[in-house]
């Protein structure tokens, strides 16, 4: 909890005076809202933060380094037929 804290004091100050979550900070707090770790209140407060603030180009590849790691491939269950 006080990792995610530390997280939101930094996103939420203003658009400008925020700072950035790093490539790995940004995947842990995006990988725990993925997973339904993040409780709601806070998930709510660091989107609202990013509404503000924008994301910046770490901050995306650390949430694209999430998903990748979260997603799990569609089996294929049919054949094309031409």
């Amino acid at each position: 909890m006080n990792t995610w804290k530390s997280y939101l004091s930094r996103v939420a100050r203003g658009r400008d005076h925020a700072g950035d979550l790093n490539r790995k900070e940004a995947e842990i707090f995006f990988s725990a809202w993925l997973d339904g770790a993040l409780p709601d209140l806070l998930a709510g407060a660091f989107w609202v933060a990013y509404r503000i603030k924008g994301e910046s180009l770490e901050e995306l590849q650390g949430f694209h380094d999430a998903l990748r790691s979260d997603i799990k491939p569609v089996p294929r269950c049919f054949k094309w037929v031409a």
